[in-house]
């Protein structure tokens, strides 16, 4: 079966980058995905391509920026995240286009504040 799947992915690509390193290490490109000599497909994180298990692809690993390692992620104060949106943030936090923002001289003390 593995067997299939990598002939079909093989055949299938048609803008096909192969890469040899060190003489062990078999890459075949096509949009989001390599394949190795173990004839395993694997997607590629951050590449901007959102294939497999990927829910998003920013082309950064910039934490809490809405897509962190090829999953949805909202910023620390967020407490109902949804597809990398804020949807309820904790209170001390006011949501504006989906992030939280601090609410400053509202008696509450929260991260960033002293």
């Amino acid at each position: 079966m593995m067997e299939l799947q990598y002939n079909f992915m093989k055949n299938a690509m048609t803008q096909q980058i192969k890469t040899v390193i060190d003489d062990s290490f078999l890459i075949y490109h096509n949009e989001g995905w390599v394949i190795n000599l173990d004839k395993k497909c694997n997607q590629i994180i951050g590449d901007s391509y959102v294939v497999g298990t990927e829910q998003c692809d920013d082309n950064n690993s910039v934490l809490y920026d809405g897509c962190y390692l090829s999953q949805y992620q909202c910023q620390k104060s967020c407490i109902q995240c949804k597809f990398g949106q804020c949807k309820k943030c904790e209170n001390g936090y006011q949501n504006l286009d989906g992030k939280c923002f601090e609410i400053t001289y509202d008696g509450l003390t929260t991260e960033n504040e002293q």
